[in-house]
């Protein structure tokens, strides 16, 4: 029998609020099948992206986010297969910028299988798999098996996620270490179980490892975790959510306390300081702009057509938890605060309104707490009046599943290629969009793409950089790690440079990117960064971004840099210069 404060009536009428569904059809002894085959079904998306890589990006392009963590993650690598577990120890101690989880993941994973950008990138589609599960067992807890498995494979096939389960960046690690935490909080009763309790801490302390800017749902995860105590009312529920948050401090601990310094000047600068107006424009808080913001990226993550269907069962959720609201609290608030789907909701509105008071978009920011909003989203579509309205939009969500799965595969062309509409009040949204996150920035600098079904172009990527790093390493001694400074350029940022030494040679390059701005603005970061070398890119085929290659001269030679070597490429031709004295 299903535990219920109070059982959905057969019209759907009323939101379920108690715990998780026991299951019907099947005796408890008798596995879920449907969790079974949502596990199958995230494997099968991991496969197809494992595939989607080597075909496609093998010594393919990576942007300057994903080419530095994919470094970080080959530096992580090397030193466990070269020292063990303490010089690991001693490689995450030296990382402090990037949340150090995703490429420690990707460093066990490459120490198997060898270091490369493929076996990087692949470390991601296990995420997503495991996203796929842990969704699954969080919408478990508010709505039957068909159900959940119905949201657990939207997630697995939303864009966003396969966009980002292609990509290294952390978008896809951070929103499943966050479907785990919420799974963990959902199987504690209300934090009743001690040993649950200690697994939802930990997760949310690997949560913030994940992704810096997660620490902005900190305050959402713990007014969700005292709405379930307070609601619930368990026996020693209060003592395991301080042990849960004594467990995540620990965790998050570790590499936050010696890094407190970086990461709070990174976040307060890029989140509300100058660096976030390079991101993002300023907008009234007045206006419709500043609270649609975050709307509008959520209708890019998910595609128009599961949008519409899951905007559908958000609204009639939030009428259904309203109607409940007005006779459940004036009989006993605890009853209402402490459902699971309130527990879901704090979460998701304060992400969305962390999002909502910065300027920096940032890259997938909201995909953390996404899929909640899928199991919401799903937990009202569930409990619309009338059996095949139900079945419509969940038919809708399935088709919008493997429309999205289709698209991203890069085998149809009349699917992969975008396909907008114009919204009103959300503005362009895509019905259908399959191009990878590095061909949009590669045709923002007008770089001639493949066509769909190529791999992405430029194939020999990696040789053209190998022969630029061997350049760059040949200019320092064999101990030495030289800074490198390049202007920030679409096709050879200077984070490659750092890949490219880490994966090709075995030794690190620090590098610094040089933004566009004046010639006196560049001349003086090139004095005061510390850069030792000095990479001039002049493009063939692609629209330089940061600084051109004609200021960059009159910078280097302003601060102290001589001409030391020339290197052409199919792409574009490099000129590496060397600080010869200091101004």
């Amino acid at each position: 029998m299903s535990r219920h404060v109070r059982a959905a009536t057969p019209s759907g009428h009323e939101l379920v609020t108690g715990t998780r569904h026991a299951g019907r059809g099947f005796p408890r002894r008798w596995p879920d099948i449907y969790a079974l085959g949502t596990g199958a079904a995230g494997l099968l998306l991991a496969v197809l992206d494992v595939i989607w890589l080597q075909h496609f990006q093998a010594h393919g392009p990576l942007n300057g986010d994903e080419a530095g963590y994919l470094a970080t993650a080959a530096s992580d690598a090397q030193a466990l297969t070269g020292g063990g577990p303490v010089s690991l120890l001693h490689a995450l101690a030296g990382q402090h910028y990037g949340a150090p989880f995703a490429p420690l993941v990707a460093s066990f994973v490459m120490s198997i299988f060898g270091v490369s950008a493929v076996v990087g990138l692949a470390t991601l589609a296990l995420f997503a798999a495991v996203l796929v599960l842990a969704t699954y067992g969080v919408a478990r807890a508010v709505v039957p098996s068909p159900w959940a498995a119905l949201a657990a494979v939207v997630t697995g096939c939303m864009p966003a996620v396969l966009a980002f389960s292609r990509d290294f960046e952390f978008a896809v690690p951070s929103a499943t270490v966050m479907a785990v935490a919420l799974w963990a909080l959902l199987r504690s009763d209300g934090l009743k179980s001690p040993g649950w309790a200690v697994a939802f801490g930990i997760a949310v302390g690997v949560l913030v490892l994940t992704r810096t800017m997660a620490l902005a749902y900190l305050p959402g995860i713990g007014l969700a975790a005292l709405a379930v105590v307070a609601g619930r009312r368990r026996p020693r529920a209060l003592l395991h959510l301080a042990t849960a948050a004594v467990a995540a401090a620990i965790v998050a601990g570790l590499w936050y306390l010696p890094n407190f310094r970086t990461v709070g000047h990174y976040l307060l600068h890029f989140g509300y300081g100058s660096e976030s107006t390079t991101t993002g424009p300023a907008r009234s808080v007045a206006s419709w702009g500043y609270w649609s913001k975050e709307l509008i990226l959520v209708g890019q993550e998910l595609g128009l057509p599961l949008l519409v269907a899951l905007g559908i069962g958000v609204i009639w959720g939030v009428v259904l938890t309203v109607r409940r609201a007005r006779v459940t609290i004036t009989s006993s608030w605890r009853e209402f605060v402490g459902a699971d789907v309130v527990m879901l909701a704090v979460v998701v509105v304060e992400g969305y309104l962390a999002l909502t008071s910065t300027r920096n978009m940032g890259s997938g920011f909201g995909l953390t707490w996404l899929p909640a909003v899928v199991v919401l989203a799903v937990a009202g579509l569930a409990r619309l009046p009338g059996r095949w309205v139900r079945y419509l939009l969940a038919g809708v969500s399935a088709a919008a599943c493997v429309l999205s799965v289709v698209a991203a595969s890069d085998v149809v062309v009349a699917l992969s290629n975008p396909v907008t509409v114009s919204v009103p009040g959300l503005g362009r949204q895509p019905v259908v969009d399959g191009q990878a996150e590095v061909d949009i920035q590669l045709a923002g600098s007008d770089f001639p793409l493949q066509p769909i079904g190529q791999p992405l172009a430029p194939r020999n990527w990696s040789n053209q950089l190998r022969d630029l790093t061997r350049v760059l390493l040949g200019a320092s001694k064999a101990n030495q790690s030289p800074v490198v400074a390049a202007a920030f350029d679409p096709l050879f940022p200077a984070d490659s440079f750092t890949w490219s030494a880490r994966a090709f040679f075995g030794r690190s390059i620090t590098a610094a990117d040089l933004l566009p701005g004046s010639t006196q603005a560049t001349t003086a970061s090139l004095r005061t960064d510390g850069a030792q070398l000095l990479v001039v890119t002049v493009p063939k085929d692609y629209r330089p971004v940061g600084p051109s290659p004609a200021q960059l001269v009159v910078a280097a030679r302003a601060a102290g840099f001589v001409p030391l070597a020339h290197v052409r490429t199919a792409n574009a031709n490099f000129t590496v210069w060397r600080r010869a004295f200091r101004t």
